[in-house]
């Protein structure tokens, strides 16, 4: 087996001294562009690999952020965004020679008392926050410890870290006004986890963007957005005596485990009940017809957050990021109400009006009413 490459065996390839390579490779001053390319080039042709450990004993750094993830471990398999937001996060990561430490499962005092030691021991330099809640005590603990984080969808007045977010306004926007004239009055909401904020974000741009058009959400199911409680959604809304012709889920796993149970129940998918997912995961290509729903980017937030990051640990203010807006991922699931009795809607917000999307969406409901074609 070929011993190791040392930083002296770089120093030495590229003629400059040890204290010249350690400068250069740690992105510190000192050494010129010139210079700097050189090393990194010797570097690369001998195959080095820089030693976390060695770095963070040559500076301030632990070369390492940690990811505080507020859910139970049995519950990861259960998120298909998880996995892309990690990988994005990770790719990022790497191209800068740091290492993600995750924390999760453990009550917020002992993950706060964990990223205590951490940063102690000089083992994280910051922290990235997912699953925001409303009053969120990891806020006022992580600014206790002084330690740097980065927020994803914190839509809360006061945060104080940078956020990245995804605005995803206008896709719902344009979904409401595909439901509403598509005859859809009586349209039922699934929630996701009723603490967080982005689950609580969502839900009030479906409210408001729904109420624009005269439609008030109704009826409001309670849940986690977890498969399980999409299909107890449907054995509650499809067994009543007044069951909506569409309904929206704050995730795409709820929209699909509604739609399973629904069928069951021998209704149509979309002749009998309309369905709105929302994330966009590949799963909902499968169901037949696929689903329609707002497409986010877990991969592209993922990594955003942790370039955000690793800038914010020079200690100055950094503004938020705002990423490109969700798009709506086209599906077969919206189609005529089955009970067109409501009026046109009225006119549009202007915003909308020249939206590409909506009119493509919109003359597809036309096309579709009278038949069982839907899109």
């Amino acid at each position: 087996m070929s011993e190791r490459v040392t930083i002296a065996d770089v120093a030495r390839r590229a003629g400059v001294a040890i204290s010249s390579v350690s400068s250069a490779l740690n992105d510190r001053s000192g050494v010129s562009e010139e210079t700097r390319r050189r090393i990194r080039l010797a570097a690369d042709e001998l195959g080095y690999v820089a030693s976390i450990r060695g770095r963070s004993l040559s500076s301030d750094r632990a070369y390492a952020v940690g990811l505080i993830v507020r859910r139970a471990p049995a519950a990861f398999d259960r998120d298909s965004l998880l996995p892309a937001f990690v990988g994005g996060v990770q790719s990022m990561l790497e191209t800068r020679g740091y290492v993600l430490v995750l924390l999760g499962g453990a009550p917020v005092d002992d993950k706060l008392q964990g990223f205590r030691r951490l940063m102690a021991d000089r083992r994280v330099d910051g922290v990235l926050l997912q699953d925001i809640r409303h009053n969120d005590p990891r806020i006022p603990g992580l600014l206790d410890i002084g330690l740097p984080a980065v927020g994803i969808d914190a839509h809360s007045d006061g945060f104080p870290f940078p956020v990245v977010h995804q605005d995803c306004n206008a896709a719902i926007r344009t979904l409401a006004r595909t439901l509403v004239e598509a005859g859809h009055g009586r349209i039922a909401y699934l929630t996701g986890p009723r603490p967080h904020v982005r689950s609580w974000r969502t839900r009030m741009l479906w409210r408001e963007a729904l109420r624009d058009y005269g439609v008030v959400i109704d009826p409001v199911v309670e849940g986690d957005g977890s498969f399980e409680d999409g299909e107890r959604a449907a054995e509650q809304l499809m067994a009543g005596r007044e069951p909506p012709t569409a309904v929206v889920a704050a995730s795409d796993a709820a929209a699909l485990g509604f739609a399973r149970r629904a069928r069951a129940l021998g209704f149509r998918i979309p002749q009998d009940v309309s369905i709105v997912g929302f994330d966009g995961v590949p799963a909902g290509r499968v169901l037949d017809p696929t689903l329609t729903t707002v497409r986010t980017s877990p991969f592209l937030i993922g990594a955003k957050a942790a370039a955000l990051l690793l800038e914010s640990l020079g200690e100055r203010k950094l503004p938020d990021v705002p990423l490109p807006p969700a798009e709506i991922e086209p599906g077969g699931t919206i189609g005529p109400s089955r009970n067109r009795e409501r009026p046109a809607p009225p006119p549009p917000p202007t915003a909308l009006e020249c939206d590409p999307i909506a009119g493509t969406l919109n003359m597809l409901v036309s096309r579709a009413e009278g038949s069982d074609t839907a899109f």
